[in-house]
């Protein structure tokens, strides 16, 4: 776990863009790896983390963290992605000539365009990344007496287009082991 409380800075793994410097921060209630916490650390450490960037209108004092998605592009084409919320222009460990736009949230926000999460509790993650696709695929497949059919369960695995392995990771299931979701 400590990776998961360390801050990190650009040159140790804090990506260009980003919603704060570290796991734990968003990941705290009731405990380390939880949710979010009461007092939201994406204002309080904005200053020191974000230099330069706008605190978004929806991000305030006492929470929650928020993750922001738009709808759809500006193509009208659906999008779905997380857009996050401070990039590491302005900070003193970006590298020279870092210009890197935060997208416009007042503008989206305008548009009706912006949805929210709040970050789901990590606890049992490693359990479930443990679960072989085998067991998962095995117990989709498996209905002795047609217990599920005849109680209306019922699904498909999720999986990886480019290798075909299960995906079990993020909001809908896109991501196949924790470093993937995580990165």
């Amino acid at each position: 776990m400590p990776q998961f409380i360390q801050v990190e800075g650009v040159a140790d793994g804090l990506g260009p863009r980003f919603n704060l410097s570290s796991c734990g921060g968003c990941h705290i209630q009731p405990a380390l790896g939880g949710s979010s916490p009461a007092i939201n650390p994406q204002l309080a450490d904005a200053a020191t983390m974000a230099p330069g960037n706008t605190v978004p209108s929806f991000i305030t004092a006492n929470g929650p963290v928020r993750e922001a998605r738009f709808i759809r592009n500006s193509d009208g084409s659906p999008d779905g992605g997380v857009h996050d919320l401070f990039t590491i222009a302005g900070r003193s460990d970006a590298p020279s000539g870092c210009a890197i736009q935060q997208p416009d949230f007042a503008g989206q926000l305008a548009n009706h365009n912006v949805i929210f999460r709040i970050p789901t509790p990590t606890f049992g993650a490693g359990l479930i990344e443990a679960i072989t696709d085998t067991t998962i695929r095995n117990n989709l497949a498996s209905d002795p007496g047609r217990l599920k059919a005849n109680n209306g369960i019922k699904g498909h695995v999720n999986t990886n287009g480019n290798d075909g392995t299960v995906t079990r990771f993020g909001w809908k299931a896109q991501n196949k082991s924790l470093a993937d979701f995580f990165g």
